[in-house]
C-alpha cells in the first residue's frame, strides 16, 4: 500500500548545471561591465598599446595598426553605453539563475 507521502520529488542534476552557468555567465558580464564602466574615461588608444606590450604582441603590424585607429574613435559615451547594456544582460541571466 503506497501513500502519497512515499513520492519525494527529485530534481534533475543538470537542472543544477544549468542554474550554475546561468549565475557564472551572469557574474563574468557583471564584471566586464564593471571593467568597462572603469575603462570609460581612459585614454583607449594608450590603453591598447599598452595591453599589445603587456602581451608582447608587435603593436607596429597592420593589423594591430588599424585596430589601433578604431579603438581611437571610441568615445567615452559608447563605452558607457555598452557597459550599460551588459550590465543589463547580466542581470538577466543572474536572475534567471537565482529564480
Amino acid at each position: 500500500m503506497s501513500t502519497d507521502n512515499e513520492f519525494v520529488k527529485k530534481r534533475a542534476p543538470t537542472l543544477y548545471v544549468i542554474i550554475a552557468i546561468k549565475l557564472l555567465k551572469g557574474l563574468l558580464f557583471l564584471t566586464l561591465a564593471i571593467v568597462a564602466w572603469a575603462l570609460s574615461d581612459n585614454d583607449l588608444p594608450i590603453e591598447f598599446q599598452n595591453l599589445l606590450h603587456l602581451l608582447r604582441l608587435n603593436p607596429e603590424r597592420k593589423f594591430f595598426a588599424n585596430l589601433a585607429v578604431q579603438v581611437g574613435k571610441i568615445t567615452e559615451v559608447n563605452v558607457l553605453w555598452v557597459a550599460a547594456g551588459t550590465l543589463v544582460y547580466s542581470l538577466f541571466s543572474l536572475v534567471e539563475g537565482i529564480v
